[in-house]
C-alpha cells in the first residue's frame, strides 16, 4: 500500500491534488491522509523511542500515521512553503519520524515521492527530501513548481493588498479587481502539473515492481 500524506493547511487544496493524481497514476492499492485539522505536537526529545523503537511517548494523531507509515510500501510526502519555510503541521509530523530512526531504521529503503505546489528548490521540497533521506528512504521522484497558488487568490482582498503577490499596476494605484489572465490555474488547469503527477506515478509502480 502506497502511503500519501498532505501536510497543506487546506485539505482539499494544491497539495492534496497532487499527490492524489500521483497515486492514481501508480495503479496500485493506495490511502491519501490530509493533516488539515490533525493535532500533532513537535518532538519533545525525551529519548522514549531509544528504548521502545518505532513508538514515541505522546500520544496524538502522529502515533495513527506513524503505524501506517511503517506499514506502508512507499510514501508519497507533499507540503507547501508557509512565509518562507516548510509549514509547521508538516514540520512537526516529519520531526516525529525521528521516533522511527532512533536505534531503528523502520522506513529504510521505502520508495519516496516528495510533493511541493511551490517553485522548485523551495524550502519545503528540500526539508523533506532531507529528512526523508535521513529516514534511510529511497528518494525516486520530486515534483514541485507547477500548481502554486498563493494566499492573495484565495482571501478575496488580494487586489487591495500592498504587500501580496497580486500584480500591480506601474502607476502603484490599487487594482478593483484581479484580472482574469493573471490569475494562476491550478493543478486542475495545468498540463504540466499533472503531467509531472502522472510520470511520478509510474515511477513509483516501477519502483515497486
Amino acid at each position: 500500500m502506497i502511503l500519501g500524506i498532505s501536510g497543506g493547511g487546506r485539505a482539499n487544496g494544491q497539495t492534496s491534488m497532487l499527490i492524489g493524481a500521483i497515486l492514481e497514476a501508480s495503479g496500485m492499492e493506495s490511502e491519501l491522509i490530509s493533516l488539515a485539522g490533525k493535532s500533532i505536537s513537535g518532538c519533545r526529545g525525551c529519548l522514549y523511542c531509544g528504548t521502545h523503537p518505532g513508538d514515541c511517548c505522546y500520544k496524538d494523531d502522529w502515533n495513527l500515521i506513524s503505524e501506517k507509515m511503517k506499514q506502508a510500501t512507499a510514501i508519497v510526502f507533499g507540503a507547501p512553503t508557509y512565509s518562507g519555510n516548510i509549514n509547521a503541521l508538516s514540520h512537526a509530523c516529519i520531526e516525529r519520524t525521528y521516533s522511527l530512526r532512533h536505534s531503528t531504521y523502520f522506513l529504510r529503503d521505502k520508495p519516496a515521492v516528495v510533493v511541493s505546489p511551490n517553485e522548485p528548490g523551495n524550502p519545503a521540497e528540500l526539508y523533506i527530501e532531507r529528512m526523508l533521506k535521513q529516514n534511510g528512504m529511497k528518494l525516486i521522484a520530486t515534483v514541485s513548481g507547477c500548481c502554486n497558488m498563493a494566499p492573495c487568490w484565495h482571501c478575496g482582498e488580494g487586489h487591495k493588498c500592498t504587500y501580496g503577490h497580486v500584480p500591480k499596476p506601474e502607476n502603484g494605484k490599487l487594482l478593483d479587481h484581479i484580472p482574469e489572465e493573471t490569475i494562476p490555474k491550478g493543478f486542475k488547469g495545468s498540463t504540466e502539473a499533472q503531467q509531472k503527477a502522472r510520470e511520478a506515478g509510474l515511477r513509483l509502480r516501477e519502483a515497486l515492481a
